[in-house]
């Protein structure tokens, strides 16, 4: 039986958050578990419930230009991820549960606050697209040149002093 990849876009909704335990639960997480692609993006969040965890079929999210401090571990359970696109947030850190995401071909996380990234991007044999630049970044950890096969572009670039 064949199945029709399923695209969920509530970008650009401007959720209003009244309550600080608020999250997109009920406008997702009971959607089903077939969606392939969720755009979060330009909506104020706050929190990315773990329940994304649950989404098995995801290929791509994109929470960008919310208000994230961090990113659910839970998001290493997507296995068929390939892409993440988490820019324009203010993120601190990213999960290194993300090294468990074998399909992840396209990291974008830059315009955030990360001071570094995760060792386990070096397990990402896939990955040919890192962008991380106007970060807090000292260094790339050593481990992303076990990639460099693959990483066609890297871009982490410290912000630019004002």
């Amino acid at each position: 039986e064949a199945r029709s990849a399923a695209l969920l876009n509530i970008s650009a909704k401007f959720w209003r958050i009244s309550r600080p335990d608020w999250r997109v639960t009920a406008q997702v997480w009971t959607m089903g578990l077939e969606i392939t692609t969720l755009s979060l993006a330009y909506n104020r969040l706050v929190h990315v419930a773990p329940e994304l965890g649950d989404l098995k079929l995801l290929r791509e999210l994109d929470c960008s230009c919310n208000r994230l401090v961090n990113l659910p571990a839970r998001i290493g359970a997507l296995r068929h991820l390939r892409v993440l696109k988490c820019n324009g947030n203010s993120l601190e850190l990213l999960p290194e549960e993300l090294g468990s995401c074998m399909q992840l071909e396209e990291v974008i996380c830059s315009e955030n606050k990360l001071v570094a990234l995760p060792r386990s991007l070096g397990n990402l044999r896939k990955l040919h697209t890192l962008l991380a630049q106007n970060n807090s970044l000292a260094m790339v950890p050593p481990t992303i040149a076990d990639v460099r096969k693959t990483l066609t572009t890297i871009n982490a670039a410290p912000r630019a002093a004002v």
